[in-house]
């Protein structure tokens, strides 16, 4: 339970203000492109491989990346689309093909277009989802933190109740 508690502290200072809006935003607009990329390709990895090098908020990070990966696949329509716009538009094709007989860059899955257009698709959105979420926690942050510290699940989270136990 202690797990839970120190995790909901490193949230709730977060949202205080002990990391700033600029790396709260950072970590959701982090977490938001590794949640888009499929997990096949080592780009997801590479990328949280970034994350933990940074100074971005990991706690938004990974709730950030865990919830766009489960609301990833409802957009593989719209990233193949774009895959199919970038692997065969022709100055991109020819670039494409010479990396792709680099060693190794086959774990990166470029060839796929599901991959291919969630990459794209996550750098267009980055900077957008980096605004909003840096303008939210401005806002919202502390008034935020304020009403889940005040809640009775994160006193019962924080300081879980004691069994009961009778003096023998």
């Amino acid at each position: 339970m202690e797990l839970f508690a120190n995790t909901w502290r490193l949230f709730l200072a977060s949202l205080r203000g002990f990391d700033t809006s600029r790396q709260i935003a950072f970590g959701i607009a982090l977490g938001m492109l590794i949640g888009l990329v499929p997990k096949t390709s080592a780009i997801p990895y590479a990328i949280f491989l970034i994350t933990l090098l940074s100074n971005a908020n990991l706690l938004g990070a990974g709730v950030t990346g865990l919830l766009t990966s489960i609301v990833s696949p409802a957009f593989d329509s719209i990233t193949h689309w774009i895959g199919i716009r970038v692997l065969t538009y022709d100055p991109t094709e020819f670039w494409l093909a010479k990396l792709m007989q680099l060693d190794g860059t086959a774990w990166l899955q470029i060839e796929n277009t599901v991959v291919t257009g969630s990459v794209v698709f996550g750098i267009a959105l980055f900077i957008p989802v980096y605004w909003i979420a840096k303008t939210v926690t401005e806002r919202f942050g502390g008034m935020f933190a304020e009403k889940i510290s005040r809640s009775q699940f994160f006193a019962w989270l924080v300081e879980p109740e004691k069994p009961v136990t009778e003096n023998f």
